[in-house]
């Protein structure tokens, strides 16, 4: 029900975590995808919330620099933290 950009841009990874373990995806792919989703997020968004707050749920191929792209997949604790989102009512 709400319009969170987290569970939005992580929606991609954790797809990729769970079923293309070996696919990366770019900030690039992910408004791709959201687009297709109807749920666009435009590239420039989906940077400022990976360098904000979900760079610790992410693992990239490289450093950030402009201009280059950086492919990133989901660690154990971004899928966790996802799963939250998925589950916010469970306990542990």
């Amino acid at each position: 029900d709400k319009t969170s950009i987290h569970g939005r841009v992580l929606l991609p990874f954790y797809i990729c975590y769970k079923y293309f373990p070996q696919q990366g995806l770019t900030t690039g792919d992910i408004e791709k995808i959201t687009s297709e989703l109807r749920v666009k997020i435009q590239t420039p968004n989906v940077s400022k919330a990976i360098a904000d707050s979900l760079q610790k749920y992410l693992d990239g191929n490289s450093t950030r620099v402009k201009g280059k792209a950086v492919f990133y997949k989901l660690n154990r604790k971004g899928a966790k933290y996802f799963e939250s989102l998925l589950n916010p009512h469970e306990k542990e």
